[in-house]
């Protein structure tokens, strides 16, 4: 599984910010992202996670706490990477973790709600309901009838009893009953 889940290294030069959504009780401190006796968090063997981060570009007026990073301005200016996500994973019979990279450049980035994934847009509107629901300092102007539209431009809640579940709920959150 994945111990230490997540080192994110952005490029000053593109990126002013970034925070995890929702786990802002698992944050590691730097040092502690290759130890591994600290626990990130753990996915088990052969389960799925998926990890929304809130980016602000330099030109954001977004309020997230700007972040270090080990980019050297100059050296990536011309670069079009956003960052690079490393993750720390062990196989089911080690006891040390390997490290993978994987970066980011905007072309991968999904510009509007028709460009995501059906699979990311109903993690995003999860994301923005429990955000409402929490009274998160980081909901700004969410809704629940936001979350509403992102569920339904998603192709995969028929059939589905979680996701349509779902979807009911957020409809009765929506309707404020």
């Amino acid at each position: 599984g994945i111990t230490n889940m997540m080192d994110r290294l952005s490029n000053p030069a593109k990126i002013k910010a970034y925070r995890l959504i929702g786990y802002e009780d698992r944050i590691l401190e730097a040092e502690d992202f290759a130890d591994d006796t600290v626990d990130g968090g753990c996915v088990g063997s052969g389960h799925q996670v998926t990890a929304l981060y809130e980016i602000a570009t330099v030109d954001s007026s977004l309020p997230i706490q700007e972040t270090g990073s080990r980019y050297a301005t100059k050296t990536l200016a011309d670069s079009e990477e956003y960052l690079t996500l490393n993750i720390r994973a062990k196989k089911p019979d080690s006891e040390t973790s390997d490290l993978y990279s994987y970066s980011l450049i905007p072309d991968s980035i999904p510009q509007t709600i028709e460009e995501m994934s059906s699979n990311m847009k109903f993690a995003s509107a999860v994301a923005e309901t429990a955000m409402i629901l929490r009274n998160s300092q980081w909901e700004g102007s969410a809704t629940f009838a936001e979350a509403l539209t992102l569920v339904r431009a998603c192709e995969s809640v028929v059939g589905d009893v979680y996701k349509e579940e779902f979807l009911y709920l957020l409809t009765l959150l929506e309707r404020g009953t």
